[in-house]
C-alpha cells in the first residue's frame, strides 16, 4: 500500500514534502451552500452581435433544465496495490487526447503517464521508459525530455506541452511521446513559456519571477498585475508582437512570503484556457461573463449568465481561521504550516475585501470549445479560500459547476463529489484525481447527463 506526498500552496511558495503523511482521517464531508434551483421563467438565452463580437447571454435556468446534476462515473485508472504500471500518486495534473488517451503528470517524481481510452498503460514520459539509461537519483530532470517537477500539462493540437518550474523549462512532445523541443525560460526576472498553438504557430505567456526579498527590505507597493500573450519564436525562444493583455485583479505584498504577491482575501483570478485552435478563453474576476479571444487576440464571443449574488463579511473569516486549523492539525505534514496560514489569512483580512463573493473559479475547456467554470460562490464564503492554501489536493468538499456547449449556450448545473478534483473535459465529461480512504489517488471520468435523458 502507497501513500502520496503532500503538496502545500503556501502563498506563491510550493513545498514539496519529502515524507508520506499518516494516514489519518480528513474532516467530514463539508457540505456546499444549498442549491436553488432556478426558475424556469429565467430561461431566457439570446445571441447578438456588437461590432463583430458575438454576444451570448444566458438567463439561470439552463437547456437542460433546473435540476442539480449529479454525474456518472465511467472511467477509473489506478489501483491500490499490484500492477506498478498503475499505480499513480503526486497527480499534479491531466490532458485529455482527440482520441481519447488521457496523459497524467506525476508531479513530484517528475513523469508523464499515458493511459488509452479504456485505461490501459501505453508508456511513460520523461523518465523510465522514456529517457532509458539516463534516469538517476542524482541526474532527474537533466537529461532531454526529463523533469524534476511536472507541475502543468496541455494539448495544442496533438503536441504534448509540460512545464517544470524548478528547472524552469517547458517541453514538448508528439503524439507518440517523441520529443520535440525543450525551451528554458529567458534569464533574469521575466520567463517565457508557450502555452498554446494557433493558426500562425506558438503563442507565450510572458511573466515577472518572484524575488525572495531579505528581511529589512522596504515595503512594496501594490501590484496592479495582468498577464500578458505574445508571439513566440520558437526558435529564437523569445517573445514577439503583444496577442493579448489579460487585466487582473490589484495583488499585495505577501504578508509570509516576502518578494511575492497575493490577491485580497477571498478574490479569484480569472481564468485563463485554451481549445485546440488556440482560442483564448477568459473569465471575469467579478461578474459571471467568459470572453473568448482568437489567437491574435481579438474578442470573438462574450458569454454571459444571470446569477445572484453572494454576500461575505467577518463571520466568514472566522469560520475560514477555523478551518485552516482543522485541517492542518489532521495532518503531521501540514501541522506545522497551521500557524503560517492562520497569520496569512488574518493578514489578508485586514486588507479588506469585496462584499460579495466572485461567482467563477477555474476553468476548463475542451478542444472543440465547450466548457466547465468552477462556481466559486457556491462554498460557504468561509471556505472559498481552502484551494489557495492547499492547491491541487481532492478535498472533503463538493465542487459545483456550470456546463455550456461549444456555443456558449448554458447546458445546466453538475456536482462532482467530495475528494475528486477536476482537472480536464471532453464535452459533458470530466476527468481529475480522486483520492480513497487510504489516501491512494487514481485518475476517474465523471460523465454528466440531461436529467431524464432527453
Amino acid at each position: 500500500m502507497r501513500t502520496p506526498q503532500a503538496t502545500l500552496l503556501i502563498v506563491g511558495l510550493t513545498v514539496i514534502t519529502a515524507c508520506e503523511p499518516e494516514l489519518v482521517p480528513l474532516p467530514d464531508v463539508i457540505p456546499l451552500r444549498p442549491y436553488v434551483p432556478p426558475d424556469p421563467a429565467t430561461a431566457a438565452f439570446h445571441v447578438t452581435d456588437s461590432a463583430g463580437v458575438t454576444v451570448v447571454h444566458n438567463g439561470a435556468f439552463g437547456a437542460w433544465g433546473s435540476a442539480l446534476i449529479e454525474p456518472t462515473k465511467v472511467r477509473t485508472i489506478g489501483v491500490r496495490e499490484g500492477d506498478t504500471e498503475l499505480a499513480l500518486s503526486d497527480i499534479s495534473d491531466i490532458a485529455l487526447r482527440a482520441d481519447g488517451d488521457v496523459l497524467v503528470a506525476a508531479g513530484a517524481r517528475g513523469v508523464i503517464h499515458e493511459f488509452d481510452a479504456e485505461g490501459a498503460f501505453v508508456r511513460v514520459l520523461g523518465g523510465e521508459g522514456h529517457a532509458a539509461g539516463m534516469r538517476t537519483a542524482a541526474n532527474r530532470g537533466g537529461g532531454p525530455g526529463e523533469f524534476i517537477v511536472v507541475e502543468s500539462l496541455w494539448l495544442a493540437g496533438d503536441t504534448l506541452v509540460a512545464l517544470d518550474p524548478i528547472e524552469r523549462r517547458t517541453t514538448a512532445f508528439d503524439g507518440q511521446g517523441q520529443l520535440l523541443a525543450t525551451w528554458s525560460d529567458l534569464d533574469g526576472r521575466e520567463w517565457v513559456r508557450p502555452v498554446t498553438r494557433g493558426p500562425a504557430g506558438w503563442i507565450a505567456e510572458v511573466g515577472r519571477a518572484a524575488i525572495q526579498l531579505p528581511p529589512g527590505s522596504p515595503a512594496r507597493p501594490p501590484l496592479p498585475p495582468a498577464r500578458r500573450l505574445h508571439v513566440f519564436d520558437s526558435t529564437s525562444v523569445s517573445a514577439g508582437e503583444l496577442v493579448l493583455e489579460i487585466p487582473m485583479q490589484e495583488q499585495y505584498p505577501a504578508t509570509e512570503f516576502r518578494g511575492s504577491y497575493e490577491l485580497p482575501l477571498f478574490a479569484v483570478a480569472p481564468a485563463v484556457a485554451f481549445d485546440a485552435r488556440g482560442r483564448i478563453y477568459v473569465t471575469s474576476s467579478t461578474g459571471y461573463q467568459v470572453d473568448v479571444h482568437a489567437p491574435t487576440g481579438a474578442l470573438l464571443r462574450r458569454i454571459t449568465r444571470d446569477h445572484e449574488p453572494v454576500p461575505v463579511g467577518p463571520g466568514d473569516v472566522d469560520r475560514l481561521l477555523a478551518f485552516v486549523e482543522d485541517v492542518m492539525a489532521r495532518d503531521s505534514v501540514l501541522r506545522a504550516y497551521s500557524s503560517f496560514l492562520a497569520r496569512n489569512v488574518t493578514g489578508r483580512a485586514e486588507r479588506g475585501y469585496d462584499a460579495t463573493l466572485p461567482p467563477l473559479g477555474r476553468m476548463l475547456v475542451d478542444s472543440r470549445g465547450a466548457f466547465w467554470v468552477e462556481r466559486a460562490d457556491a462554498p460557504e464564503p468561509g471556505l472559498r479560500d481552502m484551494d489557495r492554501l492547499v492547491t491541487r489536493q481532492p478535498l472533503p468538499l463538493p465542487t459545483r459547476w456550470d456546463l455550456f456547449d461549444g456555443e456558449g449556450r448554458f447546458l445546466g448545473t453538475v456536482e462532482t463529489p467530495p475528494y475528486f478534483y477536476g482537472m480536464a473535459v471532453d464535452g459533458a465529461e470530466i476527468t481529475g484525481v480522486e483520492r480513497d480512504e487510504y489516501l491512494v489517488e487514481y485518475v476517474v471520468t465523471y460523465r454528466a447527463a440531461r436529467p431524464g435523458g432527453s
